[in-house]
């Protein structure tokens, strides 16, 4: 009795399908890559015009099928912004107006690589 018990045990827990990460089939490298939009220090950029970029960012990644938020992310996407001239208008009430020049770069953050 004890043997037809351990051998029903055993046939079942056999009989259960384990997946480890992809049971969709094969995948491609390109497919397992997330890119995690990350904003660097900006202090002279406007809190409303960082959100835009992190957005923008975010977007970028997405629509090319590799976005992603990771707590600890290997790739990153993040950019540079360099302030070339900021002007205060003339009008009423008085608003300022930026040209900036933004880079993007993806960046391997365990490898130390930029792409």
């Amino acid at each position: 009795m004890k043997n037809k018990l351990i051998i029903l045990i055993s046939v079942l827990l056999l009989s259960i399908n384990g997946y480890s990460q992809n049971d969709l089939g094969t995948i491609d490298d390109y497919g397992r890559i997330n890119l995690t939009p990350v904003l660097p220090n900006l202090p002279d950029v406007p809190d409303n015009a960082k959100k835009l970029l992190l957005t923008k960012l975010h977007q970028i990644a997405t629509k090319n099928g590799v976005g992603g938020l990771s707590i600890q992310p290997q790739f990153i996407i993040t950019s540079t912004v360099t302030v070339v001239s900021k002007d205060i208008t003339s009008t009423a009430p008085p608003m300022v107006a930026m040209n900036m020049e933004i880079e993007l770069f993806i960046i391997d953050y365990f490898n130390q690589k930029t792409f």
